[in-house]
């Protein structure tokens, strides 16, 4: 069988995708399952191929070439048309979160970030969203300015007037936004030559694809592993892509492996997280339900990969026929484009016991010998040809030898431009040079890692970055978010970090508190804090300790000590006021002050009554209580059904996926974001039996503690978008929409999205169903 894509003879997508496009015409690359499991819709690649270059036609005339276009679709097929089009078009995609209205707080202040540093001249779609621009200025006055277009709307014969772009591999294809701080989120520049050499590498090294593979994901678009590996990468290998929302795999982990048994699926991939998700949320009967046998090849990327997990999902799905040595475990940066390193096809993937003290203390792999304490490191292969990695001292920027661990620094073909609108800041990390050889420029990545030979181990992060469940979370947004739920906590005197602890990575805080020890609620500071962590974040927190003021160690000039402090605290070196953790273990010389907090209460694990057919709010509550006390470990007794659920430590996965076996005790499909707009038992209860309770508002971003906390302009209060609101084939495209007023007349205004849940419309709507 031919190999596809493995090599290009083009130097930008547009003309590798469309020579695709022309040569497969009938082709239906493009499969989604808008509910992640069912018939997919689908657009054969001459569909796709028409509506990207008919829109393309109208960022050209409205936009023009180099400008920035957002794409706020969800995923599915007109985000598809939507990147393709400003590739079309080269005009610059920048791929964003779509804001969600239960979740303001949250995701609207990242998108605000995004918007002040790409500065996009306009905005991609649906015709629901566009409908409420105005609503959107309302809160975001900039997004006045912006051309407003409906993806869905779209005239086809404008595509016969397409014509190439001027573009080559050195045109920038989209700004690939990492999900960092929210007050500054950095755009990396990829260009046309990034993707492409990146995509012929995963073709080739991780995938070895031939057209007779089958991609199934269900990881978001708008980030580098989802967009590039799992919606990319077919298309320019010629084979098909099935993919599907990602709250519908967190709603029902099983869907994803649902698709991947009835479409014969291939290839796939996903964070770490996901394949416990998987084994923690099936039962034996339905594994043995699933075919996994064709599936070849699956990444393990995005967060740090742990030997346990595969080897857990690989004895559980081994009744479906999932072969372990389908892993392929690999490292990545959205600044390399994606894939840096990887596996070996068909191979275990190879593992190192280290001595804990060698790494630790002299930065060295040492192989542990039986009775030592060790830490086990799993490979994540080789370096992508035509590429070099090197791994530097930080300090003296010197090459390091094997088996000393050093931060990773990277050269080749991959590497993107730089960050947007940040010229220092790429000079400083995508600049880098090799001190006593001059050998550069490298990319800096932030990461420690140390060479087996071509194997590159990652041993760590040289940042503060937080990753837990395969998301990124910044310190300093979290200690922000910590610091104004109790007087008593000082401002700027608080830490979060993790470190690993019963296997996975868990969130630690270490906060100041102000004023006499014995005026401190401690019980009151530790529920406020887990509430706000899980609120704003969506994580739980595992430790909370509360110290006197000088406990947070600082630098001389003022700067937090996060790691020290951390490794302080777990020694038992720290001697804090108050200590909670959500496993009740204490370091032993760490042993609060003041009066230690209670532990929580553990019992068996209780077993739900069948769905009734009519349940009342009663019963609802009774049984949400029942799943909420086995997700905690706690006793049912101990939930207070009128506080807010995300206050009980539940992560946001573990929300969506209480949803969703809420959808299917019910037998009703639900809104994966429910458990925010109706927070708490009581709440949700009756909003679902049918009495609704009194009305819970979505909570509106907070005054700011500081300038560049939540911006100042999200308050609604501002002034009212005028501006044209594009849409093809519209002769007319100044139109206003007024802002709609609440019935009594307090004049607020209603969220940018609607609430209730968007069946498949725009381009599904029109969309061929079935494979």
């Amino acid at each position: 069988m031919a190999k596809a894509g493995h090599r290009s003879e083009y130097t930008t997508l547009v003309d590798h995708y469309r020579a695709v496009f022309l040569e497969h015409p009938q082709d239906r690359t493009y499969r989604f399952l808008p509910d992640g499991e069912g018939a997919p819709f689908c657009l054969t690649n001459a569909e796709l191929d028409q509506r990207a270059r008919a829109l393309a036609v109208l960022l050209r005339e409205r936009v023009g070439a180099g400008e920035r276009a957002l794409i706020v679709c969800p995923p599915g097929l007109d985000y598809v048309v939507s990147y393709y089009a400003c590739l079309y078009a080269g005009v610059i995609a920048v791929p964003v979160y779509p804001p969600d209205p239960t979740l303001l707080k949250r995701t609207l202040p990242r998108l605000v970030g995004v918007v002040e540093d790409a500065r996009p001249k306009a905005v991609l779609a649906p015709a629901s969203v566009t409908a409420t621009a105005d609503q959107f200025a309302a809160y975001v006055p900039s997004f006045a300015e912006l051309l407003w277009v409906s993806v869905d709307e779209i005239d086809l014969t404008a595509a016969d007037s397409w014509q190439r772009p001027d573009i080559t591999g050195d045109s920038l294809a989209f700004l690939q936004y990492t999900s960092g701080s929210t007050s500054s989120p950095k755009g990396v520049m990829v260009g046309h030559a990034n993707l492409v050499h990146n995509l012929a590498a995963l073709n080739r090294r991780f995938f070895d694809a031939t057209p007779d593979d089958h991609m199934v994901i269900w990881l978001p678009p708008y980030h580098d592993m989802g967009l590039i590996a799992g919606l990319l990468a077919p298309a320019f290998g010629n084979y098909p892509v099935t993919f599907m929302p990602p709250f519908a795999f967190l709603k029902r982990p099983l869907r994803w492996l649902e698709a991947i048994s009835t479409a014969g699926g291939t290839l796939s991939g996903a964070p770490n997280f996901a394949y416990d998700l998987c084994v923690a949320k099936s039962t034996e009967e339905e594994r043995a339900a699933l075919d996994l046998s064709n599936w070849r090849v699956t990444l393990n990327g995005a967060e740090p990969v742990r030997l346990e997990s595969m080897d857990r999902f690989a004895r559980a799905f081994a009744t479906s026929g999932f072969r372990r040595r389908a892993f392929m475990p690999g490292y990545g940066l959205a600044e390399a484009t994606l894939a840096v390193t990887g596996g070996h096809l068909g191979e275990r993937g190879a593992v190192r016991r280290l001595q804990a003290t060698a790494l630790a203390e002299q930065a060295t792999a040492v192989d542990a010998v039986d009775g030592e304490e060790f830490r086990t490191v799993v490979g994540c292969g080789p370096s992508l040809e035509d590429q070099q990695l090197a791994i530097v001292d930080p300090v003296t920027r010197r090459r390091l030898p094997d088996g000393k661990v050093g931060e990773i620094w990277l050269a080749g073909p991959s590497m993107a431009h730089g960050y947007w609108a940040r010229p220092q800041e790429t000079e400083n990390i995508f600049r880098a040079a090799i001190d006593d050889t001059g050998e550069g420029p490298f990319l800096r990545t932030g990461d420690l890692g140390f060479l087996d030979g071509t194997e590159l181990y990652v041993a760590g992060r040289a940042k503060d970055l937080i990753i837990i469940d395969g998301l990124n979370h910044y310190p300093q947004d979290i200690e922000r978010s910590i610091e104004s739920v109790d007087p008593g906590l000082r401002q700027g005197c608080g830490i979060a970090g993790t470190r690993e602890i019963d296997g996975a990575e868990r969130l630690i805080i270490v906060h100041e508190v102000g004023g006499r020890p014995q005026d401190l609620d401690a019980e009151a500071v530790f529920a406020a804090i887990r509430a706000r962590v899980a609120e704003v974040h969506g994580i739980p927190v595992h430790t909370i300790a509360l110290v006197r003021r000088g406990g947070v160690p600082k630098t001389s000039s003022g700067k937090l000590q996060r790691s020290l402090c951390l490794d302080t605290y777990l020694a038992g070196s720290m001697r804090p006021l108050a200590v909670w953790t959500a496993d009740g273990n204490v370091p032993k010389a760490a042993e609060p002050v003041a009066e230690p907090v209670a532990e929580p209460v553990t019992v068996a694990e209780p077993v739900a009554e069948d769905a009734p057919q009519a349940p009342g709010a009663q019963e609802i509550e009774a049984w949400l209580t029942e799943r909420l006390a086995r997700t905690l470990d706690c006793d049912p007794a101990g939930i207070d059904r009128t506080a807010p659920i995300a206050g009980l430590g539940m992560r946001s996965v573990d929300l969506v996926s209480l949803i969703g076996e809420l959808e299917r005790h019910l037998g009703r499909t639900l809104s994966a974001t429910l458990a925010w707009a109706y927070p708490t038992v009581e709440a949700l209860a009756a909003h679902l039996a049918g009495a609704e309770p009194p009305a819970v508002e979505t909570p509106q971003a907070p005054e700011p503690a500081e300038p560049a906390s939540v911006p100042a302009f999200l308050n609604p209060a501002g002034p009212r978008a005028r501006r044209a609101r594009v849409r093809p084939g519209v002769p007319d495209p100044r139109r206003h929409r007024r802002v709609r007023r609440r019935a009594d007349g307090r004049g607020r205004h209603r969220l940018p999205f609607p609430r209730r849940r968007q069946r498949p419309g725009g381009l599904l709507a029109a969309a061929h169903r079935g494979p």
